[in-house]
């Protein structure tokens, strides 16, 4: 049996990520004239929580998430919706690279280019050296009740160009080849 495809052009969408990637660096990455009124896919916010899962015995549990990072996932539209409405939205870690993480020679640069569709690479959005690396996991998707996140401090939001990228890179994620009868 040959490997389900993906259901889209998978080709169109490297290209796109190919010809988006440009727009990591710092100044133009995120839009430094957002508004924060309301929170966005792809916004970073800080939250003081850990990772919750449930472990390979079935049973729930935390993970410590020392940066206390996160990347929205969720819509953007359900941020516009009211509580009452639509209580929940979903969101990533993100891993600063020079803190805990001990990376090899070839992950950043592969990560830098956006080649891995399990993590989306984040520039540091400070405004002045040293620049940091930092990392979200998309494979580590977490439920969080909206007004958390309405209430969390915004550290950065992406330009409309990132957005793109990071779209981009969510639907190679989430619909990439199933690989099921891979050797």
């Amino acid at each position: 049996m040959e490997r389900w495809p993906v259901v889209y052009d998978s080709a169109e969408l490297e290209a796109l990520i190919a010809n988006v990637r440009d727009f990591h660096e710092h100044t133009n990455f995120f839009d430094t004239a957002a508004t924060v009124a309301r929170r966005c896919q792809g916004d970073i916010i800080t939250l003081s929580s850990g990772i919750p899962l449930i472990d390979q015995s079935g049973h729930p549990g935390v993970t410590p998430h020392q940066e206390s990072l996160w990347l929205i996932t969720g819509n953007s539209c359900d941020f516009e919706r009211d509580l009452t409405d639509l209580l929940w939205t979903q969101m990533v870690p993100i891993h600063n690279l020079h803190s805990k993480l001990t990376v090899s020679r070839t992950f950043l640069p592969d990560l830098k280019s956006y080649r891995m569709s399990r993590y989306f690479y984040v520039p540091d959005w400070a405004a002045t050296a040293p620049y940091q690396d930092y990392m979200a996991e998309l494979a580590m998707p977490v439920t969080i009740h909206k007004q958390a996140v309405l209430e969390a401090q915004l550290m950065a939001r992406m330009s409309r160009s990132a957005w793109v990228l990071l779209h981009a890179c969510l639907v190679r994620f989430l619909a990439r080849d199933d690989g099921r009868f891979a050797a």
